[in-house]
């Protein structure tokens, strides 16, 4: 009940014509929506159920960024496809976390920073910089949007805190398969034992993770987390859960807009889908 007074507060994207901003993937046209929603597509350049990681741009695609306002992507590690814009009028939403609060990963950064409120609410204030000079004259509505969509995040906060609060008293250790959900584990306090694949776009080979998965068996997991679009060579979950001994539990980071009409949505799901598997 307390999930449906939340999701009030909330209003889904809406529906404008073309001449606006364009998002590279779903979760940023749902935070941008928040922020601009008159100045923003209903449509992302990547279609649901798509991977980011690995997509080429389409003329018809480049077309639609040399029409529009700008484009913005989350960054170069995921969606670096989005910044080759004709008019080079792209901005990379990961550079307005601030350092400190970013995610190290091998090499570089972890990108999937929305899959947290509160990066999202700390990523505010220069995203909100920048559309005020992107839009000067709709900077004091874009100021007072963006203060009402930092409240609704600590809201969302609130809410998934409250909501996982025995799941995380449990202590669970949980598996990965890819770095896509980290930020989320970690702000909730959710330990990870490994990650099987680094890369969000490797396709999952069932030796690799049988190989990975006996060398922490010691430690217990408790299940295996898995993109619900797994990258996958043919192998199911089912196959998965028989051969690891663990629950799958399969989780959707992007969202669409018929199962997520807005960023709250898209954190309650997970939430949700977390919290069940580990009951």
């Amino acid at each position: 009940m307390l999930w449906i007074f939340i999701l009030l507060g909330w209003a889904a994207s809406p529906v404008l014509a073309e001449n606006s901003f364009i998002a590279s993937i779903y979760p940023l046209q749902l935070i941008l929506s928040e922020l601009a929603p008159g100045q923003v597509s209903k449509d992302p350049l990547l279609q649901p159920g798509s991977s980011p990681h690995t997509h080429e741009l389409k003329p018809s695609q480049v077309k639609r960024l040399s029409d529009s306002l700008g484009v913005f992507y989350v960054a170069p590690s995921l969606d670096e496809w989005a910044s080759h814009t004709p008019m080079n009028h792209s901005h990379a939403w990961l550079d307005f976390l601030p350092a400190a609060s970013r995610l190290l990963y091998g090499k570089g950064v972890d990108a999937h920073f929305w899959v947290d409120p509160l990066s999202v609410r700390e990523s505010l204030p220069l995203a909100t910089q920048t559309l005020c000079t992107l839009l000067p004259l709709e900077c004091a509505s874009i100021q007072k949007r963006s203060k009402t969509f930092s409240d609704k995040l600590t809201a969302l906060d609130h809410t998934i805190r409250t909501s996982l609060s025995k799941v995380v008293a449990s202590k669970p250790r949980l598996v990965l398969s890819h770095p896509f959900l980290r930020y989320y584990l970690n702000r909730y306090g959710i330990e990870v034992v490994t990650i099987v694949h680094n890369n969000c776009n490797q396709e999952v080979q069932l030796r690799g993770f049988l190989t990975k998965l006996k060398s922490i068996k010691e430690l217990h997991p408790r299940a295996l987390l898995t993109l619900m679009d797994l990258p996958s060579s043919g192998i199911s979950l089912t196959t998965l859960s028989e051969e690891t001994g663990l629950p799958i539990i399969p989780l959707d980071p992007y969202g669409s807009p018929s199962t997520t009409p807005n960023y709250a949505t898209l954190l309650l799901n997970i939430t949700g889908a977390l919290k069940k598997g580990l009951q």
